[in-house]
Order: structure tokens, then sequence, then C-alpha cells
């Protein structure tokens, strides 16, 4: 899965079967407990396809939401064009009303009205080709691009706190939180037979940028200040970008009539975050990480009748790189590398998987 319209666009009588694996061995990361296998059908037919969905739907607050999602296929003898095409235009309200009531001595309530609302505008697009030159041998490409060209957080909230029946203090506030993300991800893969050595190849590019501003204004009133109001403005800025690229090679041969496989991993992120606060009521932020990860792994899986066995060993090589305001900090920056081995045996017995 490369992002989540992936599932956006599969639709249910598209999949042939769905495997949960429960022992991933060393094919996969150390921290991988399990991994969710889904298998789609061949596609049939050729020629071009469309297929166009609209979806409104109207909130508690009577503000209406939009949908609109578009597809177009063309397909002849192994290759597969494919092209998708989304939008939405959304209005998210989270209100919230708590009061929380404390019987000591005295009795106190503290009230807390929030009315809020989300407002996003989302465009997506995605391109994409597959090409079986044989039954057996796959490879393909896809682009995206998905934006959220509008990402608004606005609100208001009062806070109350009173004694029995005296009120000790109270406070409103009022934010806007405008923001804008962009994602570009790519990926390239083969999957198919060279001779007797099965190939499976996957590479990715993705790049992740987050632009959010924040305004707050708050007003308290307190017990010693009941005739004057204290007000106060508070502005931040955060920038996030990210980036990955992550190649994986997976080589299988037959041996002792079981499958042995072998292969490699490497991922290299990059990460930066810029914050900053007016008043400076705390330090700016301004960090980049760089992050490296090599690895290599065998396992071999065989079965005994009802026994099924799967063996294997990882080797894992991470170089970590902190930054702060461009100056290296050798203290938080480390390398490390560990050796990973797994055992696994499957056993039904009746109806209980063992």
């Amino acid at each position: 899965m490369q992002d989540n319209m992936d599932l956006q666009r599969l639709q249910p009588n598209e999949i042939k079967k769905i495997e949960v694996i429960n022992n991933p061995g060393a094919r996969y990361e150390a921290n991988v407990k399990s991994v969710i296998r889904i298998t789609t059908k061949k596609p049939q037919g050729e020629g071009f396809s469309l297929d166009d969905k609209t979806t409104f739907n109207l909130n508690e607050d009577k503000r209406l939401s939009s949908y609109e999602s578009f597809q177009a296929n063309y397909r002849k003898g192994g290759l597969d064009i494919n092209g998708f095409l989304y939008g939405a235009y959304t209005h998210t309200p989270d209100n919230k009303q708590v009061r929380q009531m404390s019987y000591l001595a005295d009795t106190w309530q503290q009230t807390m009205n929030v009315n809020q609302e989300y407002t996003n505008v989302n465009p997506y697009a995605r391109v994409g080709f597959s090409y079986r030159p044989n039954e057996g041998n796959d490879l393909g490409a896809s682009i995206s691009y998905n934006r959220y060209a509008r990402n608004e957080g606005a609100g208001a909230e009062a806070f109350h706190t009173m004694q029995n029946t005296v009120l000790k203090q109270s406070s409103t506030a009022d934010f806007l939180s405008p923001g804008q993300s962009t994602v570009y991800s790519s990926n390239a893969y083969y999957v198919g037979k060279i001779g007797s050595v099965k190939v499976d190849f996957n590479t990715d590019y993705y790049w992740y940028g987050k632009k959010t501003w924040m305004s707050l204004s708050e007003t308290e009133l307190n017990e010693r200040s009941q005739a004057e109001a204290e007000t106060s403005e508070v502005n931040s800025y955060r920038d996030n970008r990210n980036s990955m690229v992550a190649s994986k090679l997976v080589l299988s041969v037959p041996l002792l009539k079981g499958s042995l496989s072998f292969g490699g991993e490497y991922s290299a992120v990059n990460r930066r975050t810029l914050y900053r606060v007016v008043p400076e009521l705390t330090d700016n932020e301004n960090e980049k990480v760089k992050e490296a990860m090599t690895s290599a792994f065998i396992d071999y899986n065989r079965t005994f009748g009802p026994l099924t066995l799967q063996a294997g060993l990882r080797y894992e090589y991470n170089d970590f790189d902190y930054y702060d305001h461009d100056l290296y900090i050798a203290e938080q920056s480390k390398t490390y590398g560990n050796w990973f081995p797994s055992l696994a045996l499957s056993l039904p017995v009746g109806k209980t998987q063992m």
C-alpha cells in the first residue's frame, strides 16, 4: 500500500483472497509482528472503462460536504494503464461540552464548552501502469499527488470554575489554525521468475510537507481581577518536511523440498521541523534528522505434512544523525547494528491452529 487511497480505489469484488501472516520471519523488519496480504483477481476484458462517483452529506450543523472520485482504465493484452482523480470539500464539527463536579468541603463545578470545526479541501491524483509480458512476470510503476489545499481548524472555547455558587475563574479563547500539506509518492516494482529464481523487487519515493499557522486569543478573569480582564495572544508557525527512499529485493529458490529466500532492504529518511512562537514562550525549534537503514536476511520455509517450519536470520544496521539549528549533535546521533534470528513451527490440531 503506497497511500490510504489504495483502499479507496479497491473494490470488494476485485479481491481474490486476504492472508494474515502471524509469523513474518526474517523477510520483514524485526519490529513487524504480523502482515496483511491482499491478493486481487486478474482483471478481465480489454478496452476502456470509466467509473465516476459523487457523494454529498450534511452534518449536524447543517454544513454540506462533497466528495468526487473518477477512475479511468485502459487494458490491452498485458498492458494496463489507469488513472484516478479524487476531490473532497468537507466540514467536520468537533463540539464538546464537559461538566465536572467535585464534592469536597466545598462543591466545585468546572465546565468547558468547545465549539470548533475543521474544513478540508483535498485534491488527489494518481496515474500508473502495469505490464505482464507473460504469465508469472509483472512489472509496473505509479506516481501520485495528494494535497490538502485547505486544512483549517477554527473555534471558540469557554471555561468556568465555580466554588459553591461563587465564580472563581473563567476564560474564553478563540483560535484559528489554517494549514496546507502536500504528498508526492511514486513506486516501481517487478515480480517474476528468472529461470528457477523468483524475484520480488519494490522501490518507493515519498515526500511530505505541511505548514500550519496558529492564532490564539485568550481572555481570563479570576477571583482577584474580576473587574479587569487579562488578554493574551499567541501566534505560532510550524513547517514539517519529510522525504524517504526505500527499496527491497527478495530472491527465492527451491531447496530440499522447501523454499529459500534471501535479499535485502535499504531506506533513507530526511526530516526537518521548524517551529516558531510569538511571543517566544518556548525555544524555537529547528531540527533535522537523517536516518539510513540497511538490512540483509535469509529465510527458509518447508512443510512436513501438516507441520510448517520457518527459520531465518536478519541483520539490520541503522545510522541516525541529529541536527539542531543545522549543528550536528553527537550525543543524540547513533549508529547501531543487530542480528535477529527467528524460528516458527505451525501445526493445526483439529480446528485449533498452534
